[in-house]
């Protein structure tokens, strides 16, 4: 189910732009790095808080672009996608971001480039081509995390640990509680209980493969994969109990109702 099946989409929601969780899954698989932290779960479930899962813009003055919405003209992503002072983006190309979107500053005020940043690439990237292209939109928010893993980012730092990409997903301060969510689909902090609370707790164990198997008859599976003798179709089966006098179902409802 996406949110073109039920009747109230999410703001900005349009279906061009929406991806089933198969197709989203596929993207993240052929564009992450296999050493990003960032498991295909956890940009599932980031993209589905942010867009339900689509390549949309935020708002009426759009910062952020994508499924799980980068802020693709903030100063650090401009510097990612034009790939600056050498160091390289993983995008296989190289786009002024300055004007994409508007931008935010260090305080949140949303601004607006009135000139290019990198006019000599001679390449903007306007917001029209995300908005035409899931596919990019998926693998510009994964390479530029790759790019924070490389020490490409605003202090020189590699970021390599999940919490330290989950910061620069969120943005820090009030949001940050929202990383521990994304990542592990609860707080990291103890929950708060009254004293005398009671609560439940449920463990699930997950089976023992080998206890199951000791409760099938191997031989008696042996004996009927050795038997050479061709499935019937389901004409053929039809055929054949349409030969039985009565209602099959009325029988087997009989035969329930003797059994008390």
């Amino acid at each position: 189910m996406t949110a073109n099946d039920v009747s109230r989409a999410p703001q900005g929601w349009r279906p061009e732009g929406a991806f089933t969780f198969p197709e989203l899954w596929w993207a993240v698989e052929a564009h992450r790095s296999p050493s990003l932290p960032i498991t295909p779960a956890i940009f599932i479930a980031i993209s589905f808080e942010e867009t339900a899962c689509c390549n949309l813009m935020q708002g009426s003055t759009p910062v952020a672009a994508g499924p799980a919405q980068l802020q693709v003209s903030d100063d650090d992503k401009v510097q990612f996608f034009a790939g600056s002072d050498g160091r390289e983006n993983f995008m296989g190309g190289r786009w002024d971001a300055s004007q994409t979107t508007w931008a935010s500053d260090i305080h949140n005020k949303v601004f607006k480039r009135a000139t290019p940043t990198y006019p000599e690439l001679h390449n903007p990237l306007s917001i029209q081509y995300i908005m035409s292209n899931n596919e990019f939109s998926v693998k510009m928010h994964l390479k530029y995390f790759q790019w924070l893993m490389n020490g490409y980012g605003r202090n020189g730092e590699p970021v390599g640990s999940l919490g330290g990409l989950m910061r620069a997903q969120t943005g820090g301060g009030k949001n940050a509680k929202a990383g521990p969510l994304f990542a592990q689909g609860g707080p990291l902090e103890p929950v708060a209980l009254l004293e005398h609370q009671t609560v439940r707790l449920s463990i699930i164990v997950p089976p023992d493969e080998d206890a199951l198997a000791a409760w099938l008859d191997h031989e008696y599976m042996a004996q009927i994969e050795a038997i050479e003798e061709p499935e019937p179709t389901l004409e053929e089966v039809h055929r054949a109990l349409s030969k039985i006098p009565g209602n099959l179902s009325d029988d087997i409802r009989s035969e329930r109702e003797a059994r008390g």
